[in-house]
Parts: C-alpha cells; sequence; structure tokens
C-alpha cells in the first residue's frame, strides 16, 4: 500500500478535491458579486458553476507536477495554499481597502492552518479511493461541460419568406468611431462605401455597448429601455430586429463577442443560433481569469473575447446555409480597449502595447496606433465576407455600423461610456444593396431610426429621412464621480448637458472634434431653446437610476 502510485493517489486527490471547493467558492463569489467580482456582468451563465471548478483543478494539475519534484511530502498542501493565497490576491488586486485587506490577512491565516493541519492527516496513508472519486467528478463535470450546446436550438419556422426576400449581414464594429474607420487603413470599406449609401453623421444613443445595441435593434430611444449598468437585461415587449425578421421566415444568426450582449441581456431574442463569446461571462470571472485578463492582452482578446479570424469564421460558416433567406450579425471586438491586433495582420515593425495605467495626455500616442490597426484587420476580414455575398444566390442587404466610438484623451478622457462628445456618439453607417444608388447622407441620424433603414433596404422601399433631433444620454451608478449627462443634436447644434446644470454647446460643422463649446450669445436664441427643451423631455422620459455596480471593462476613467 505504500508503493509510489498510492503515495501519489494522497496528493493527487488533496490538491484536486481542494481545488474543486477553491472553484466553486470563486463561483459563489461571483454569482454574489462579492470579494472583487463586484463590478462583472450581472449575468451569470449557468456554465458557470462546471467552469469555475474545472479552472482551478486545472491550475492545480499544473502546480502538483513541479511541486511534487521539488516538495515531495507536502507537495498537496502546498499547490492548495498557493491556489488560496492567489485567488485572494487576484480578487483583492485592484478592489483592496483596509478592511478587506484585514479580513483577507485573517481568513487566509486561518484557511492556511487548516489545509496544512487537514493535509498532515490526509497524507498520513495513501488515498486511492479518493483519488478515483476526485477523478470521476472533474470527468463528469468535464464531460456536462463540453457537451452543452453554446448555441441557441434552431426553433420550428410556420411563416415561409417570399421567394425574393434578400438575405440581411449586418455587421457591427464595436468601439469604432466615425473618424476612426475612414482614417484607418480600410480598403474594403472604401470600397463599400462608395457602392454604398453612406450616413455621414450618425449618431449613437448611448456611449456605451448594451443601450446602444438595443436601442439600435429596437428603436427604442436609450432613456426609455430600462437599460443602465445595473440593469442589463431587455424586457419590453417591442421587438428586436432579430425576432423580426425570424417571423417574416428568415433564417436568424450572430455571432457576438461583446460579453455584454449576452443570453440574459435580451439582444438575443429571435436568434435561431446564438454564437457568443461566452468565456467573459465564467472563465474570464474567475480569480485566475480576472487576473490573467488584466495582466495579457491576448488572453483578454482571444480568451475572453473573440478576435477578428474566430468571428469571421463562424460568420461565413452561417452564410454557407442559404435554404432560406438569412438575417445575420456579427459583433467585432478587436478596436476596443485592449485594441488587440492578430499576429496575421500586424505590420511590419509593430509592437502590441500592454495593458497599463496612462496618462491621458499619452493615451492616444500610445494606443491610437493600434486601434487603427485593428480596424485595418477587421477590413482585411470584410473582404471575405463581402465576397460571399456576391456569391450568394440572393441579393444581399449590408449594413456596416459601430454602436460607439472610443476616448483617446480629448478633453482628459480614455475609452467610453464617460461622455457625450462626438468622439463617442458619431459612429459610421453604411447600408449597402443592389438597388440602393450609392449617396452620402449629410443631415444628422439618429440611430433609433436604425430598424426603419435595414427594413426600408430590405423592402426595397425609399430609405427614410433623418429626425430633425437626434438625442442620447449617459445614466451612470451612483458610485462614479459624475453624473448624468443628455445630448441632443439639432442640424449643427450639438447641446451636452451634464447635472446638476452645466450646458456645453458646439457647432459640429465648424468644430467637429467638438474641441471648445461656444458662448451662448453666438447661437441664435430660438436655438438654444428649442435644444433646451428636448434636453427637458429627455429628463421627463429616462428610466430611473438603478446602477449601483458597474463592469470591469474599462467603461469608467
Amino acid at each position: 500500500m505504500s508503493s509510489l502510485p498510492f503515495r501519489l493517489s494522497t496528493h493527487y486527490a488533496y490538491a484536486v478535491s481542494a481545488a474543486l471547493l477553491i472553484g466553486l467558492a470563486d463561483a459563489v463569489t461571483i454569482a454574489g458579486h462579492i470579494a472583487g467580482a463586484d463590478r462583472t456582468f450581472r449575468y451569470i451563465p449557468p456554465r458557470l458553476w462546471l467552469v469555475a471548478p474545472l479552472c482551478w483543478v486545472a491550475l492545480a494539475m499544473f502546480l502538483l507536477i513541479p511541486a511534487l519534484l521539488i516538495a515531495r511530502k507536502r507537495a498537496a498542501p502546498l499547490v492548495v495554499t498557493a491556489l488560496l493565497l492567489f485567488g485572494i490576491f487576484a480578487r483583492l488586486e485592484r478592489a483592496l481597502t483596509p478592511v478587506r485587506g484585514v479580513i483577507a490577512a485573517v481568513f487566509g491565516i486561518v484557511a492556511c492552518w487548516a489545509i496544512w493541519r487537514i493535509g498532515r492527516l490526509w497524507l498520513a496513508r495513501p488515498r486511492p479511493a479518493a483519488a478515483v472519486i476526485a477523478t470521476s467528478v472533474v470527468v463528469t463535470l468535464g464531460a456536462v461541460l463540453l457537451f452543452t450546446s453554446h448555441g441557441t436550438e434552431p426553433r420550428p419556422v410556420s411563416v415561409v419568406a417570399l421567394p425574393d426576400a434578400p438575405n440581411v449581414v449586418i455587421v457591427i464594429l464595436d468601439t469604432v468611431g466615425h473618424d476612426a474607420l475612414f482614417e484607418a487603413s480600410a480598403p474594403n470599406v472604401a470600397r463599400l462605401a462608395r457602392a454604398s449609401v453612406v450616413f455621414d453623421r450618425a449618431y449613437a444613443q448611448a456611449p456605451w455597448t448594451l443601450p446602444s445595441h438595443l436601442s439600435a435593434f429596437t428603436g427604442i430611444p436609450a432613456q426609455s429601455l430600462g437599460i443602465d449598468f445595473d440593469q442589463q437585461s431587455y424586457t419590453l415587449s417591442t421587438p428586436t430586429l432579430a425576432e423580426v425578421y425570424r417571423r417574416r421566415g428568415y433564417r436568424t444568426a450572430a455571432v457576438i463577442s461583446n460579453a455584454f450582449a449576452n443570453r440574459g441581456s435580451g439582444f438575443q431574442r429571435g436568434f435561431d443560433v446564438y454564437e457568443h463569446a461566452e468565456n467573459a461571462l465564467h472563465v474570464c470571472r474567475t480569480a485566475a481569469g480576472m487576473f490573467a485578463d488584466r495582466h495579457w492582452t491576448w488572453f483578454a482578446a482571444t480568451v475572453c473575447n473573440w478576435s477578428a479570424g474566430e468571428v469571421t469564421g463562424r460568420l461565413l460558416a452561417q452564410m454557407r446555409d442559404e435554404r432560406r433567406p438569412y438575417f445575420l450579425v456579427a459583433n467585432y471586438m478587436d478596436a476596443h480597449n485592449p485594441y488587440y491586433v492578430e499576429p496575421r495582420c500586424r505590420p511590419a515593425g509593430f509592437e502590441q502595447p500592454d495593458q497599463s495605467d496612462t496618462p491621458p495626455s499619452e493615451y492616444r500616442r500610445r494606443y491610437y496606433p493600434s486601434h487603427l490597426a485593428a480596424i485595418a484587420c477587421i477590413d482585411r476580414d470584410l473582404g471575405a465576407i463581402l465576397d460571399t455575398t456576391r456569391r450568394s444566390k440572393r441579393p444581399t442587404v449590408f449594413v456596416l455600423v459601430a454602436d460607439h466610438g472610443e476616448h483617446f484623451g480629448e478633453k482628459g478622457l480614455e475609452r467610453h461610456g464617460n461622455s457625450l462628445y462626438a468622439q463617442l456618439l458619431h459612429v459610421p453607417l453604411i447600408v449597402n444593396a443592389p438597388w440602393l444608388a450609392p449617396a452620402h447622407v449629410s443631415a444628422p441620424l439618429d440611430l433609433i431610426q436604425f430598424p426603419s433603414i435595414v427594413n426600408a433596404a430590405a423592402s426595397r422601399t425609399p430609405l427614410p429621412s433623418p429626425l430633425p433631433i437626434a438625442t442620447a444620454v449617459l445614466i451612470p451608478q451612483r458610485a462614479v464621480s459624475f453624473n448624468r449627462w443628455w445630448s441632443v443634436i439639432a442640424g449643427r447644434w450639438h447641446l451636452v448637458v451634464h447635472d446638476p446644470g452645466r450646458e456645453e454647446l458646439f457647432d459640429m460643422l465648424a468644430d467637429p472634434s467638438e474641441a471648445a463649446p461656444m458662448p451662448e450669445t453666438s447661437v441664435p436664441s430660438e436655438v438654444v431653446a428649442r435644444l433646451r427643451i428636448e434636453v427637458q423631455h429627455l429628463r421627463s422620459t429616462a428610466a430611473p437610476d438603478r446602477g449601483v455596480y458597474f463592469r470591469s471593462l474599462g467603461y469608467v476613467q
């Protein structure tokens, strides 16, 4: 009974069993939004309860091999202690307070004492039965995870689409402002624009992902969605575009890289197949995953999200099925922080910048080149998508749009979700169909008109004229240092109001970057009065602020 395999079984069983318990505890902290997990997404996918324990088991097995060579008789307790301390550190690395520090220290000391005390008793004799049980649990968890479907199961369709119904493909460039898209090296976008209707002044309804996506796909103003940083689920009865096209007999599918547009957000409604980069919601929310996400750009961009190649491959696979007209949506995250550029797309001499604290004055110099390079990589894949649409048996309506832009140091701001300036609201919108004559629309367009534009293009009717007013709102959670923002655009004028009442008025034609606000006296008084009336209307229709929590993707600086 004292042979080497039996002695190893005691260490293996102890390390794996403890890792399973640590993983389960980690999942509890995520589900409860506590201990450093309080700044993550509200949605908890069921797979979390399988993935979190398996992640910790994988770490335990990785550490156990060298520990057996170095520590021998103390290998398993050493591994378990290392896992526990690492988990505490990873959870509190950026959320440490004096109170949390004292609690963590006391808990760590007591837990380490218990680990070595139990380990001494556990290792006193071989534990082959425990090793078999631990192995069985891990294999069972892995099998359930492997055979649990990622996609939405197709449902029977009772409506047959019209014989001449076109395909509809919508590509969403996450975190790509209008100017950045046309400044990047994007020859496929340039060719597409020359053959399409280009809305030169399209404006998002919100400066962050979820309300912008949902507003564009429902036509509901952002302040009326019931969505904010804490309430992240769309529950209104107004159908999404996917629901509308499914009712028309279309096959609907989505390939989504942004974790906010998850299965609990409501954005998945109406899709027969919903492929989502769900690792961001379980693997990357474990303590180990959070640590890797913060410190390795490639991990955040390829494990937590899908890079351009992954999204494109999945989208092209969906485009091969032409038994029915399809409504397809793809979301690309490459241009979002950390601005990851796949190795295949990196120009000569390019170095991917690491993620570190950077002052706003240096943010543009450090990250803007990689932002543009990421856009160029997406453009490279757009060529394959556009070629596929040209070879399709059906004509295709192809729409390119973004959800919001990005700050690169303007006005001392970084990233997004923290203002309503043009850098975040002004987005590209390009609509292409064989029956649409190329044109540029210079009037401001509010993306609440996005459903009407897509429907008109698909039904071969004239695209709607822009509304006279474009609005946007930002309702942050209570814990941040700034208040609500309101934005109204009418013609060339843009009024930005920050509660409790600070106003900034910009002439977007004379000053498109909104470098400096204009004196109120230099603008016709009736224009200012009209803009203020619209702001008051926004205030009266905004959903209540439920925000207490915020996310960990860098939305507020």
